[in-house]
């Protein structure tokens, strides 16, 4: 499962004009504090484009069905985005996007 970034890479990287989005789909696993993968980076080493990725990867992870588990509550998972904020999540983007959600849910 792990290396699923790291194929989208590979897949993405041999398209001619798609680099950046190759490395955007990279790191979009790394995490704030630096434990994520595939490279450990952390904070701003992270591109911007894979930290807001990262967010609404995991949100749509919590909240949609997998074979393995069933969605978790919109709220359930709003709350998994705030409490990753700082480790798992950039803070800066964990707060738009826990902003943004409850501007749609209230909508």
């Amino acid at each position: 499962m792990k290396l699923h970034a790291a194929y989208g890479f590979e897949i993405l990287h041999g398209c001619g004009g798609l680099e950046r989005l190759a490395h955007i789909v990279l790191h979009h696993h790394e995490r704030f504090d630096g434990t994520g993968y595939p490279n450990g980076l952390g904070g701003n080493d992270i591109p911007p484009e894979s930290r807001i990725i990262a967010i609404a990867d995991a949100f749509d992870a919590m909240t949609t069905f997998r074979t393995y588990r069933r969605p978790v509550p919109f709220e359930a998972a709003l709350e998994a985005i705030a409490e990753g904020s700082g480790s798992q999540f950039d803070p800066e983007m964990a707060a738009c996007f826990l902003d943004i959600s409850k501007v749609a849910e209230e909508g």
